[in-house]
């Protein structure tokens, strides 16, 4: 059985982290968000349960998303890491990157307000401390189905992330999913800009596969990055709940951009998510850009 440790992203928009523990195996999987606050109260509830930093074997990544890597540098960088080989295209920042991100989200922006707020959200995935770089890993090939080290699997996927690991133990029928599956977020799917390109890309088509991936291994209890864990048939149920309301944001996408597909993407999320545009921009902005990208409704190519 794991042992869960919760802690705060220090704004109360953003959602409380999860940290897990084997200590069967001394496996600690994800590390919280990049805030010396988060980790000392980690570091207290983790001592508090007769644990010591010098117990940890391996820390595994479950994705590239700064909240659940960006603690990792407050960690002694002589505990190896497991992840999947993408994260390394998101260790470090350079000024290219931040103009290119500038460059392409500018076509799809009328309000100067969310740029700013969406930019900040992109650079933010990007650990400017090199914290996966400067220590010895074992990084899981994209291209790979399975690695096991141990009594665990990892499996590389694409859909909340380009970066996803699940990380499944069969003894336990459990499964550590990071953010692939949440409790009532029906816009999970963050837009990346894939550098190699040079233009924004969407990963949502592939999200519905990585949670059927997740049935398909019928765990008993899956832990998730964000809230209470699992169990299979609520797993199933928030699928089902999340295809549907997918369906119902791609129609109305849809019934939009096939009228004027110049509109822009940015005022189109205002238009269909206005309750929820004061809460973030960011997400319903990335979900409504998915569906462009994935409908081929512009070409991003200069």
């Amino acid at each position: 059985m794991l042992k869960q440790f919760t802690v705060s992203q220090g704004d109360e928009l953003l959602p409380d982290v999860n940290i897990y523990w084997d200590n069967e195996n001394k496996i600690l999987f994800d590390c919280g968000p990049d805030r010396l606050q988060s980790f000392l109260v980690f570091l207290r509830m983790f001592r508090n349960a007769g644990n010591e930093l010098d117990d940890i074997k391996y820390i595994v990544l479950t994705h590239h998303h700064i909240d659940h890597i960006g603690g990792l540098k407050f960690f002694p960088e002589s505990i190896p890491v497991i992840y999947n080989e993408n994260i390394l295209n998101f260790q470090g920042i350079q000024w290219n990157t931040i103009k290119n991100n500038e460059r392409l989200i500018d076509r799809f922006i009328i309000k100067d307000e969310y740029k700013v707020q969406i930019l900040n959200r992109m650079l933010m995935e990007y650990d400017d401390s090199y914290s996966v770089k400067k220590r010895r890993g074992f990084p899981i090939k994209a291209s790979t189905e399975t690695s096991s080290f141990g009594e665990w699997t990892f499996i590389p996927v694409e859909g909340h992330s380009s970066s996803d690991l699940i990380c499944y133990r069969r003894k336990n029928a459990e499964i550590v999913s990071g953010d692939i599956i949440l409790h009532n977020v029906f816009f999970n799917n963050i837009i990346e800009m894939d550098k190699t390109q040079n233009k924004l890309v969407s990963f949502r088509k592939m999200s519905i596969g990585e949670m059927k991936k997740l049935v398909d291994l019928q765990p008993i209890e899956i832990f998730i990055g964000h809230g209470k864990p699992f169990e299979l048939d609520g797993l199933k149920i928030n699928i089902k709940n999340t295809i549907r309301r997918r369906k119902r944001t791609e129609k109305k996408v849809n019934n939009i951009f096939e009228t004027d597909r110049l509109k822009p993407v940015a005022q189109t999320a205002e238009e269909i998510f206005k309750t929820f545009i004061s809460y973030d921009y960011f997400l319903p902005f990335s979900e409504v850009l998915n569906i462009y990208l994935d409908n081929n409704y512009d070409s991003f190519d200069d």
